[in-house]
């Protein structure tokens, strides 16, 4: 998704945070997982870093909609 957003142009402030946040809550997902394993927090881990994913694909298909490029 990423490379499709880069590719296409669209890339802005707004999709750079979007990506990091979904990094850093995969990371933090991984580390619980071979932590504590409590499977109700990695759940609502989990469940936040797809809604990240699921916004960064929103962004990108208004982007794309609207045929917003963004100069570098």
């Amino acid at each position: 998704l990423v490379l499709a957003i880069w590719f296409a142009g669209s890339a802005s402030w707004i999709t750079v945070a979007l990506a990091w946040i979904y990094v850093i809550l995969r990371f933090v997902h991984l580390r619980e997982m071979i932590t504590d394993n409590r499977v109700l927090l990695r759940r609502t881990i989990f469940i936040r870093s797809t809604q990240t994913l699921l916004l960064l694909l929103v962004e990108f298909v208004v982007a794309i909609l609207f045929w917003v490029q963004v100069s570098p």
